[in-house]
């Protein structure tokens, strides 16, 4: 018994010595069972020179802000070749970067995100325009570009290389791209200020710059980054200049850079080349639009110069559009009013946006890209991207206006609609009522971007709703407003009336030409001598239930149409220039 007693005490022994030397815990999980914090081993990640993205993996698809359509192309991707563990264990989940945080998961990293392998492979990128792939070892992928439109091309690049594959005799859906893909991109313009290539200045605020100079500056970097692919650097006038030839903003001041101009209302603006120096002064926002405008016309009228001793000191309050090509792209919210007369076509329009050119002198060519119930991706795919070049480098105004879905992607719509269109072009944005009648938030909330990507905003439903919900009121009006003011409701309840056709089609002139809508004529809008369409009481009868409307009141009432115009002029203001 002592003897066996003796056997046992020396086996505890080496079991608890050979316990102590391995230095593992006894609670500590096995290598072979991952959790879905676990740091990611490379023989899940490359195998065969293939990125697994199924079976372990558990990937999950993050996106930044304003890119979760691009991330959902991803996803559908990897559910039709991987059905049964999207639905039976819930691979390939669909998350921003705001709302999961980064807990070692495997990620594929969609848009320059939170997390920051995404910004360090940007940072990567060999020019403004070129996009990129990187699988990363510990267990991300990031796809990343600075423009919506590149990003797109890198999402459409990575769902090309997925694919079902057999390894080891097991299939596995991989991305089968190298670790690294660089798409360069070579498209740029040559810009020059003066005969000097623009990407040789510099930009210089005054030390006591205002809001509306800091915000032009940044917009001009922005055009230079998408133009000729090089980030322009911002300096104050009260430190040492970073390159011999400057951009100089607002009261700016350099040695023998010459007078500032005074500049008495907001509208007003300088654009002034001299001395190897540019000048581009203006006290409000609204001098700055136009002054970029009229910058970017004087560059595409000299083959991509801004000729040296150009001195415009515009003081006008309107421009003309006499001899302009005007495209306007939207849906039943644009042509039920008649702004856009007829829909569904691809040919010369005479609506109202029409007549109002007309009645200011100018000679106009509006071509209709109106199609009913479609939204602007869709007029993008089917007509816009397949349109002849020539056509759309005719171009010189395109006014933009979505349908009635709440769009988590206007922003990326639009400027993949602009990019089809010379950068000399000016695009516009209509949105209508029905925005606010339906509070449709992703609309909503994208309309400041737009205007901060250049993209000026016309909100006529603003004017509408607020008026017909009370939150404006015209005192000294005998009439009384509700929603059939300005909606019809003969078989819809949200489609736009004359009275609010008129509304889209004099703020989308009045944003395009800085002309005030106030005195600006009408009488053509009941008028069948001019349309045959345009019949109040017709229009009337066929879209209203009796008695329901005082539209044709509004129209008939000079001071409520004054006060209709006036809104008109403050809602461009509120929405692009405040």
């Amino acid at each position: 018994m002592k003897k066996l007693l003796s056997i046992l005490l020396l086996l505890l022994t080496l079991t608890i010595l050979f316990s102590c030397n391995n230095d593992t815990p006894i609670d500590q999980p096995s290598e072979s069972a991952p959790t879905e914090s676990d740091e990611p081993t490379s023989s899940f990640t490359d195998i065969e020179g293939k990125t697994i993205l199924s079976g372990e993996n558990r990937f999950r698809i993050v996106y930044a802000s304003g890119y979760k359509k691009a991330a959902l192309k991803i996803q559908d991707k990897l559910i039709a070749l991987d059905p049964l563990s999207s639905t039976a264990i819930g691979y390939y989940q669909l998350v921003s970067d705001s709302s999961a945080a980064s807990d070692g998961a495997r990620e594929i990293l969609v848009g320059i995100t939170s997390r920051s392998e995404s910004s360090e492979c940007a940072e990567k990128l060999p020019s403004y325009l070129a996009y990129a792939i990187h699988v990363l070892d510990n267990g991300k992928i990031a796809i990343v570009a600075n423009t919506p439109d590149k990003l797109e091309e890198a999402v459409e690049k990575f769902i090309s290389l997925i694919e079902s594959h057999k390894i080891n005799g097991e299939t596995y859906i991989v991305y089968s791209g190298e670790p690294v893909f660089v798409q360069e991109y070579d498209g740029f313009e040559s810009i020059s200020f003066g005969n000097i290539p623009a990407s040789e200045f510099s930009i210089v605020l005054s030390k006591n710059a205002t809001d509306d100079d800091k915000r032009i500056a940044n917009e001009i970097v922005s055009w230079l980054q998408n133009s000729l692919g090089v980030t322009l650097k911002i300096t104050s006038d009260d430190l040492p200049a970073l390159t011999d030839n400057e951009i100089l903003i607002g009261a700016a001041t350099r040695e023998g850079s010459g007078d500032i101009p005074e500049l008495l209302d907001a509208s007003h603006y300088c654009l002034r080349m001299s001395n190897g120096d540019l000048v581009i002064s203006a006290i409000g926002r609204k001098g700055y639009v136009r002054a970029f405008s009229e910058l970017k016309q004087q560059i595409y009228e000299n083959q991509n110069n801004l000729k040296d001793g150009i001195d415009i000191m515009n003081t006008e309050s309107s421009r003309s559009l006499d001899g302009k090509n005007i495209l306007f792209a939207g849906n039943s919210f644009v042509y039920y009013g008649y702004c856009i007369i007829e829909g569904n076509q691809k040919s010369l329009d005479y609506g109202y946006l029409y007549e109002i050119c007309k009645a200011n002198g100018d000679n106009v060519n509006i071509y209709d890209y109106v199609w009913g119930g479609k939204d602007l991706a869709w007029i993008y795919e089917n007509h816009l991207s397949l349109a002849d070049k020539e056509f759309l480098n005719s171009i010189d105004i395109v006014f933009l206006s979505e349908a009635g879905n709440n769009n988590a992607d206007l922003v990326g719509d639009v400027e993949k609609i602009k990019a089809l269109f010379p950068s000399t072009t000016e695009v516009y944005y209509m949105s209508h009522a029905y925005v606010h009648q339906a509070n449709t938030t992703n609309i909503l909330s994208s309309l400041p971007t737009l205007v901060e990507r250049g993209i000026p905003v016309g909100d006529w439903g603003a004017i509408a709703y607020d008026v017909w919900t009370g939150k404006v009121t015209f005192p000294e009006s005998e009439l009384s407003y509700n929603k059939e003011t300005f909606i019809k409701n003969n078989g819809d309840q949200y489609h736009q009336n004359m009275l609010s056709g008129y509304l889209t089609a004099q703020m989308a002139y009045c944003l395009a030409t800085g002309t005030s809508a106030v005195g600006q004529d009408y009488s053509f809008c009941c008028n069948t001598s001019v349309n045959p369409k345009f019949d109040v009481e017709a229009y009337i009868s066929n879209h209203y239930t009796p008695g329901s409307t005082n539209m044709d009141k509004v129209f008939a009432s000079p001071y409520d149409m004054l006060e209709l115009q006036k809104l008109i002029d403050a809602y461009i203001d509120k929405y692009n220039y405040s």
